[in-house]
């Protein structure tokens, strides 16, 4: 028998979509509940959960075709397993979340000084090019 802490009554998977309208891209929220039931799919506007029309308000986790006919079909759990870290259930992301965020500015940091010598690097040539110039002006045999 598996202990009661063991069995999820649900799980949310919260994602982004990118969107096009016409030639404005728009970052649309979406959420999917996942339940004994099958799974429920919302788009997270506002602060409030509305229907997905689009792909479905709701889906069976299996399709099954057989002599033509296509069934839904859903497990008997939330077809997920929670791992646990340790006896407390403390979260991994509690012990990783500032290792992470570490990485995170660091990489950002790295494109910053990435993005500023590649400006710089413009701007030298830039200059270089026009000092190239003005010599060529002052003395036509430079070449």
């Amino acid at each position: 028998m598996l202990a009661e802490r063991t069995i999820l009554d649900y799980a949310v998977r919260i994602y982004s979509v990118e969107e096009w309208e016409g030639d404005k891209k728009e970052i649309i929220e979406k959420v999917e509940i996942y339940t004994i039931d099958g799974i429920e799919r919302y788009i997270l506007e506002n602060d409030k959960l509305i229907p997905d029309v689009e792909l479905g308000e709701t889906a069976t986790y299996l399709n099954v075709t057989k002599g033509g006919l296509s069934e839904g079909r859903n497990w008997e759990r939330v077809p997920l397993i929670p791992f646990r870290y340790n006896s407390r259930e403390i979260p991994l992301i509690k012990s990783v979340k500032s290792l992470q965020d570490g990485i995170n500015e660091i990489l950002s940091d790295f494109r910053l000084v990435l993005t500023t010598f590649s400006s710089l690097k413009h701007t030298v040539a830039k200059h270089a090019k026009i000092i190239y110039l003005s010599k060529v002006e002052q003395d036509p045999e430079i070449k």
